[in-house]
């Protein structure tokens, strides 16, 4: 896992190899988790908007492509990302959708893994970040995966 910035198009020169050292496994679950790579369930990014969009828009994106997180991209490089949670926060600092912008709200320390990492390290990450998604590092573009895509993973395996 490393926090860092991703360019669409172009690699990520990572800072450390990716996560996944070598864990024993307790039973079929956890091998299951151990054996299950990142890549066999990150999806494309489908939530894009603008750092100028407002949070109403940023919102009606989120809503008309049925993603709860959308990626800021200033041009070629991911700038951010809006989670719900973001938009929440906002509102409750008393924010107006119409006024605030995605890059007044968003979240700019990203946590990226790369697609070789187990998923079980995907999960690790995520329940200790407090988060539901992760930026995944992928040499064509960056991809996304959710908290959601990785348990049901490790379900589907056994």
């Amino acid at each position: 896992m490393r926090i860092g910035t991703v360019s669409l198009g172009h690699t990520l020169n990572p800072e450390a190899p990716p996560g996944g050292e070598g864990k024993g496994s307790m039973n079929e679950t956890t091998d299951a988790m151990d054996r299950t790579i990142v890549g066999s369930v990150v999806r494309d990014v489908t939530c894009v908007v603008d750092p100028k969009a407002t949070l109403r828009t940023v919102a009606g994106a989120m809503v008309e492509t049925g993603e709860a997180l959308a990626v800021v991209v200033d041009g070629l490089s991911v700038s951010g990302v809006v989670s719900e949670g973001d938009i929440v926060r906002a509102l409750h600092d008393g924010a107006d959708l119409d006024e605030v912008w995605a890059s007044d709200a968003m979240t700019e320390d990203l946590l990226v893994i790369d697609v070789d990492t187990p998923v079980s390290e995907a999960m690790k990450t995520m329940i200790e970040a407090r988060v539901r998604h992760l930026i995944v590092h992928r040499a064509e573009s960056p991809g996304l995966v959710s908290l959601a895509e990785v348990v049901s993973s490790v379900l589907d395996s056994d």
